[in-house]
């Protein structure tokens, strides 16, 4: 019973580190012309009203934009110095929130009851039924806002919002890969040339 507990376990590991539910939506101005922008700049966003989002996150802020400049390059679109005037400004917004998350095996799993030898003080080892560990893992549910303005009138023009599981704990190369993959699957949203 406990081997297969111990099984359990991992193969729930496995599981939550193999598939994040990723959530994406996007809207945009469909009388704006897109096909008339080429250039665009990162600018700060605007600060009132945003709650308790955090920009810039030292680990995910080089990763988003570079993710993002590359997804915008395939949409035709070529970032611009500051000094110059593009046809959009581009900025994003990143919220992360602790999480905690709980499983309980199902009462109808071979795994309901496991036991084993314990040792109690005075009355030496025994064997003892008990219900199966819950097991806690925590995660961080991020979300990811970009918003692209029309840089002359400063209109919103397109905002695409992504949300998934964030976990800290994973190899930076491995959050950098799914990372990017986020970016890439909420900036082909943006619509294209």
């Amino acid at each position: 019973m406990k081997i297969k507990t111990i099984h359990a376990f991992f193969a729930l590991l496995i599981l939550v580190a193999g598939c994040s539910t990723v959530r994406v939506t996007s809207e945009h101005d469909e009388a704006y012309s897109f096909a008339s922008t080429k250039t665009y700049q990162w600018v700060e966003g605007p600060q009132g009203g945003l709650g308790d989002f955090r920009i810039p996150d030292k680990f995910f802020d080089p990763i988003i934009r570079n993710a993002a400049d590359d997804e915008l390059k395939k949409k035709g679109l070529s970032p611009v110095a500051e000094n110059s005037a593009p046809d959009l400004h581009v900025s994003y917004f990143l919220k992360l929130e602790e999480r905690l998350d709980i499983d309980v095996p199902r009462p109808d799993e071979d795994t309901q009851f496991s036991g084993g030898f314990v040792y109690k003080q005075g009355r030496g080892w025994s064997y003892e039924e008990r219900e199966p560990d819950i097991i806690y893992y925590g995660y961080d549910k991020g979300i990811l806002t970009v918003v692209i303005f029309d840089a002359k009138t400063g209109d919103r023009v397109w905002r695409g919002i992504l949300k998934t599981k964030v976990y800290r704990s994973r190899p930076a190369e491995e959050k950098e890969e799914k990372i990017r993959a986020a970016v890439e699957k909420l900036l082909a949203r943006y619509p294209a040339k």
